[in-house]
């Protein structure tokens, strides 16, 4: 039998290794998709856009396809009319209509960040304003302005 001191040392290390974290090993046997998770990467990365807008159309773009997301938005107006809220230095903030007045959408730019904003479309200039006042405005799109 081993002295007192080497069997109290087997005990302290054997409770250590209980606190310690077990490695993840439980196989749950789902095999995953390779092809499906790398599609989601590129698309996340805005590679192979249109692949993936005929695979996955429920899939958000990628963050290069963005603009052409905001240009798209913007078109569907028919003849853009805008309300300049706020032009400082620091920021703009502009409510884009169309002629019909059904669609609204809030334009926040930061200069300071350099930073372009556009809201989800509102039905009314009530709602966008108080959405507004109040800063629970649901931002759609973001897009970094060049530097220069």
């Amino acid at each position: 039998m081993p002295a007192r001191w080497l069997q109290a040392k087997l005990i302290k290390r054997k409770k250590e290794r209980r606190a310690w974290a077990r490695p993840f090993t439980v196989k749950s046997g789902i095999q995953p998709n390779r092809g499906v998770i790398q599609q989601y990467q590129r698309t996340a990365k805005g590679l192979g856009v249109e692949e993936a807008r005929t695979r996955f159309p429920s899939v958000a773009p990628g963050r290069h396809d963005i603009n052409d997301r905001i240009e798209e938005i913007l078109s569907q107006f028919d003849d853009p009319l805008f309300i300049t809220i706020l032009d400082n230095s620091i920021q703009r903030c502009r409510v884009f209509f169309n002629s019909q007045r059904t669609c609204w959408i809030i334009q926040h730019v930061s200069w300071k960040t350099r930073e372009v904003r556009l809201s989800i479309t509102y039905a009314s200039m009530d709602r966008a304003r108080v959405c507004w006042e109040q800063s629970r405005v649901t931002w759609k799109f973001k897009k970094n302005l060049p530097v220069g």
